[in-house]
Formats: C-alpha cells, sequence, structure tokens
C-alpha cells in the first residue's frame, strides 16, 4: 500500500514474523490509526530491500500489525523517489527509478469482483504467490421470489411494518417543508484533509455503499465533495 498520509514506511509484524526477518528494537512510539485508536511500534528494520515487479528499492520499516496490508510505503519513501504521476482509473503510478529508467507500479484492483478460469487460476498457484485458497460450490438454487423462507409470524411482522423493512426508494426524499443549509462565510476556503487509511475490506465496502447511494440518488458528485440529501 502506498499512503501518502503516513510519516514512516510500515510492514506487518505478522509477515515479519512468517519470513524471519531480523528486527531490531528501539525507544519506541504510538501510531495513531483511523477511529481515535492507536498502536505501540517498538522494533524496526534499519534497512530492508523490497522487490515490486521489476523495480527493487532498501528503505527503513517499522513494526506493527497492519490489517490486510504487508508493506505501507509512506511520503519517506515518496520524497526519495521525487517526482511522480499517478492515474487512479488505470489504477498506476509512474516515477523515474534511481537508474533513471521508467517505473511504472500498477495496483489491484478487486471492485467490481471479476470471474477467473480454472486454467489462469492454475497458472497463478504455480508461480506461489498466492498462500492458500478456497473453493466454493453453491449447493442451492435461488428460491422463486414469490416463495418465503421466513417463518409465518416472521412474516406477518414484516407485513405489519412493511414501511421499514420494504426496498429503500429511489430518488430524493419528499419535501417536508424545510431544507438543511451550510451557511459558508465569505471567501471560505476548502478544508483539505489526508484521507484515512482503511484496510482493502473496508475500502471495496465504501465504494460499493457510495455506488449504491449515487445510483438512489441520496448523493451527487460535486467537484471537490459529496452533497448528502437529508434522509428521512
Amino acid at each position: 500500500m502506498i499512503d501518502g498520509g503516513a510519516i514512516h514506511n510500515f510492514i506487518d509484524a505478522t509477515w515479519v514474523a512468517k519470513r524471519g526477518i531480523a528486527t531490531e528494537k528501539f525507544e519506541g512510539f504510538t501510531v495513531a490509526i483511523a477511529g481515535n485508536t492507536s498502536i505501540e511500534c517498538n522494533y524496526w528494520i534499519p534497512k530492508l530491500n523490497v522487490t515490486l515487479g521489476n523495480y527493487h528499492m532498501t528503505d527503513s520499516f517499522y513494526v506493527v500489525n497492519v490489517v490486510d496490508t504487508n508493506v505501507v510505503l509512506s511520503l519517506q519513501w515518496l520524497y526519495a523517489i521525487g517526482k511522480y504521476t499517478t492515474d487512479y482509473r488505470e489504477m498506476e503510478m509512474e516515477f523515474q527509478g534511481p537508474d533513471g529508467k521508467r517505473v511504472v507500479l500498477r495496483g489491484i484492483n478487486t471492485y467490481p469482483p471479476k470471474p477467473v478460469s480454472s486454467q489462469r487460476m492454475e497458472a497463478v498457484l504455480r508461480k506461489g504467490d498466492i498462500e492458500w485458497s478456497a473453493e466454493c460450490l453453491v449447493t442451492f438454487r435461488k428460491p422463486p421470489e414469490n416463495n418465503t423462507q421466513h417463518p409465518a409470524d416472521i412474516q406477518a411482522l414484516l407485513q405489519k411494518h412493511k414501511k421499514v423493512f420494504r426496498d429503500i426508494p429511489t430518488g430524493r426524499p419528499p419535501d417536508r417543508g424545510f431544507e438543511h443549509i451550510i451557511e459558508l462565510e465569505e471567501g471560505t476556503q476548502a478544508v483539505i484533509t489526508t484521507p484515512y487509511m482503511h484496510p482493502k475490506r473496508y475500502k471495496d465496502e465504501i465504494e460499493k455503499t457510495i455506488k449504491e447511494l449515487l445510483e438512489l440518488g441520496y448523493i451527487r458528485r460535486s467537484w471537490s465533495l459529496c452533497i448528502i440529501s437529508g434522509l428521512s
């Protein structure tokens, strides 16, 4: 993961132990993470060789428990590589390596999910890039829409309060006679903050939720922010 909001490079403690990488203890510091929580860091690796495709780098890394991420490259690394360009649509980052050659790093975009053929999966497994895999089998078919699986008493409760349990209607809510307005002082500039570092599974769910809200019309895109309509 590349995170310009982090000052130091980090590496996952579990991954370090599994790989048997030697670490050194130091006086330590506290790392603040999203959600008003923090974790302690007391070990680091002064010089670690990291390979990303054809790109090789050597830098220091601090050992912490990083969820769903092996390595976090921070502002420390971005400062070292100098000028770079990013393409978030293609999930690519381009810069000039120490040898003067062009380096292109490509991220993994898992949303929306894409099917993989059995031949392709076998080829990936042979390379040893995947540590474990699971096989999922569909053991039942989706029941017809007119066939409910709820017990009779639950179905009666759902019917009684169908306004609560029905599907969310599309579009903006009806006019209730008042509207919330955020009044800004003249000359107020937009506030720019560093985005939180989210685990990969949170990022996929956040993107899915935002897409659903956009389709329902509850939020709309703007140049620099997302305007949320009043929900009622």
